[in-house]
């Protein structure tokens, strides 16, 4: 937190982008965005994590307000990468009907991994 309130304080941005992953997490990340909008500043999560990062990320976007989290940047392109790579190992998907995610409503970030896919990554 600190490190952003610095960067909010000298005006070095205009859009703060703090990552759940990396930010110590949904509720920190949460400060920070609080931290952006006293400054009238916008907060996009950095949200180019894999799986289980992105959905964190994606989850807390929604907790957010829309009119200080308008969206979540993310790599669409080339759109295979969505499925087969962000969620190479979870059994449920992320469905994105017409721009927006519909975010998962089970335990957790909602999303199960898949123990069968995990093996394909293991190191003997």
């Amino acid at each position: 937190m600190s490190r952003f309130k610095a960067f909010v304080d000298s005006k070095a941005l205009d859009i703060v982008q703090a990552d759940a992953v990396y930010s110590n997490g949904i509720r920190e990340c949460r400060v920070i965005a609080s931290l952006a909008e006293s400054h009238n500043l916008e907060f996009l999560p950095h949200a180019w994590d894999p799986g289980m990062g992105w959905v964190a990320n994606l989850h807390l976007s929604a907790s957010l307000p829309e009119s200080l989290t308008k969206y979540i940047e993310t790599p669409l392109d080339p759109l295979w990468w969505f499925n087969d790579v962000l969620f190479a190992i979870t059994k449920n998907k992320i469905i994105v009907e017409d721009g927006y995610a519909i975010l998962p409503e089970d335990a957790g970030l909602g999303l199960e991994v898949s123990d069968e896919a995990i093996k394909k990554y293991e190191v003997e």
